[in-house]
Order: structure tokens, then C-alpha cells, then sequence
């Protein structure tokens, strides 16, 4: 039989991949933008730093705000739209932070607009690819599935059944309404 795996252990390996492409889209677009405008070697310190200071950031933004829940029945279009949202929360986060710190300086203002860009691109890329993912893994059987009992007439049961193994809910049992 083929090997089941648990919804919360694809839903981590989401977050990580979700935190590395947002960590080397910032990075990568920083030292592009160095390299082909101003021909010179980015700084390496506050690039990385900020780099990983907003992966964080859309981690955090993204749990906080609950986006990983029910992703089995959320819609895609909700999902990706919410990843916009956390992209500019995040950024907007960060730009407090350099004003705050004193720290823009270091930093351009069009590596900033840039990251901005790819970094939403590679949340849309990661988010669509992983709920797609998700959901035909549900659709195979390929994750644990949630149970349920059902109660009431046998045909009503039969089609909520139907519905409920889209999403990746197992009915137990069915009992006839008392």
C-alpha cells in the first residue's frame, strides 16, 4: 500500500519551503540588482540579514493570521491572495524597520521595489504549487484523513460522503437518523 502522510507534516514542509524561497528571492534579486545596475558586488551583511529578517517576517504574518489552516478546503484564489497580503505586511514591516534602525542607508530603494516583486512572484509560485500539491495528495489518499461520523438518511449521507473524501474526510460510519 502506498505510504499515507500526515496533513500537519506537509503543511510544515510548505512553511520551510515557503521561508527558503522568500529567503533566496530576497537575497538573489538584491545581488542582481547590484551586479547588472551598479556593477559592483552587493554588501553581503545587511542583504542576507534582511533577507532572512523577511522570510521570517512572512512566516510569522502568515501564522499569525492563520493562513495554513483548513488549507485543505480553502480555495486557491483565497490562498494566493492571502500571500500577497502577508508579502506587503511583511515588507511594510521591514521598511519601519530600516527607518527605525536608521539602517536605510545600506539599503536602495529599488533593490527594495524589486524584492518586493520577486518575492510576491515566489510566494504565488510555492503557495500554488504546494496547495496543488496538497489537495490532489487528499484526492489520491495520500494523506491521513480526518474522520467523521454521519447521521441522518442514508442517500443524504451517501452524497455528503462523496463531498467529504474531496476534502480529505474520511466517514467512519453512518448511522440512520433516531
Amino acid at each position: 500500500p502506498a505510504k499515507v502522510a500526515k496533513l500537519s507534516f506537509l503543511l510544515v514542509r510548505l512553511v520551510a519551503d515557503e521561508f527558503i524561497a522568500v529567503a533566496v528571492a530576497a537575497y538573489a534579486t538584491s545581488l542582481l540588482y547590484y551586479l547588472v545596475v551598479l556593477g559592483e558586488l552587493a554588501p553581503t551583511e545587511p542583504y542576507v540579514l534582511s533577507a532572512l529578517f523577511l522570510a521570517g517576517l512572512v512566516i510569522l504574518v502568515s501564522l499569525g493570521f492563520r493562513q495554513y489552516v483548513k488549507l485543505q478546503t480553502q480555495p486557491r484564489h483565497r490562498f494566493l491572495w492571502n500571500g500577497l497580503g502577508v508579502v506587503v505586511l511583511a515588507f511594510s514591516f521591514l521598511l519601519s524597520m530600516l527607518f527605525l534602525l536608521k539602517a536605510s542607508d545600506d539599503y536602495s530603494r529599488a533593490t527594495f521595489f524589486f524584492q518586493l516583486i520577486v518575492v510576491a512572484v515566489a510566494v504565488l509560485g510555492v503557495r500554488a504549487i504546494g496547495h496543488a500539491a496538497i489537495r490532489s495528495a487528499i484526492a489520491a489518499g495520500g494523506v491521513e484523513a480526518r474522520r467523521a461520523v454521519l447521521i441522518g438518511n442514508r442517500d443524504h449521507c451517501a452524497k455528503i460522503e462523496a463531498r467529504l473524501s474531496e476534502r480529505g474526510v474520511k466517514a467512519v460510519r453512518s448511522f440512520p437518523f433516531p
